[in-house]
């Protein structure tokens, strides 16, 4: 995914030898695990910790599939980070 994003001053604010001068940043999202074009970044926790990792569409449905019988089994938290309490 490539996002543009305007970076300093607005251009008529910005000049150059009396000209309004543009400037546009272009961010492109790289998959972590083989290098293309990433669309989205997918934040997961494990042990405590909190993790991110910028995915192609077919990277984001392989890791989805990995773990989908671990979300089916697991409990899903009230608050995040604390753990939920059970009545004895």
């Amino acid at each position: 995914m490539t996002v543009a994003a305007p970076v300093g001053p607005a251009p008529s604010c910005d000049t150059e030898q009396g000209a309004a001068v543009a400037r546009k940043t272009i961010i492109t999202l790289v998959d972590d695990l083989d290098g293309s074009e990433a669309v989205t970044t997918v934040t997961f926790g494990l042990d405590g910790r909190n993790y991110e990792i910028d995915l192609s569409d077919s990277n984001e449905a392989a890791l989805r599939d990995v773990l989908a019988p671990y979300v089916d089994g697991a409990r899903k938290l009230a608050t995040r980070g604390r753990a939920s309490r059970r009545s004895k």
